[in-house]
């Protein structure tokens, strides 16, 4: 099992033909630091940390205020978002998917962004993202499938201990099993 950076053609083709969001293009992938989790030989997972202005979270805000919100933190501050991830759903309650998070923590921590921002459409996994004392809601607003999208930021000396926290709310928390199952 590893976490590899996607540097060749091949890389980018397979996180395309595995990953669910739909709206993800090999250009953006390309643009951005895209990471692979290799699990048995086979594409399991992965995840984005993009540095694209303006940030892929924030082409999915239909309310002008919110829009100018995320737009306004993301021109001013130093931040990357961690976004397009994913993972087999067979692996999800997993070592592998505890690897991946820890994986993102670590990378975070290490990397150049003074914030990290993320989000999730899920109710469920919103309130484990609420759970971490290292992650901040910055915002919930609605999207272009007429969704609530819920937005976090982390400050990049707390990522560790916010995948942590995260990794604790996920397969710890035995009153929230059913956030995982997603």
């Amino acid at each position: 099992m590893k976490i590899i950076k996607a540097t060749k053609e091949t890389h980018y083709q397979e996180f395309l033909n595995h990953c669910p969001h739909q709206s993800v293009s090999k250009e953006y992938l390309k643009k951005n630091i895209t990471y692979i989790l290799v699990f048995k030989g086979e594409v399991a997972g992965g995840y984005v940390f993009g540095n694209t202005y303006p940030y892929r979270y924030t082409e999915h805000i239909t309310d002008k205020i919110d829009k100018q919100k995320m737009l306004h933190f993301t021109a001013y501050n130093n931040v990357t978002e961690i976004t397009c991830m994913w993972i087999k759903p067979e692996l999800k309650k997993s070592y592998v998917s505890k690897f991946m998070w820890a994986s993102i923590g670590y990378k975070g921590y290490f990397g150049n962004a003074e914030y990290y921002l993320f989000g999730t459409k899920s109710k469920k996994f919103a309130k484990v993202l609420n759970f971490p004392m290292s992650t901040k809601r910055l915002m919930s607003s609605n999207t272009d499938d007429r969704k609530k999208y819920h937005f976090f930021i982390a400050d990049r000396k707390k990522t560790i201990l916010g995948a942590f926290e995260i990794l604790m709310g996920l397969f710890i928390k035995k009153p929230n099993q059913e956030l995982i199952s997603e």
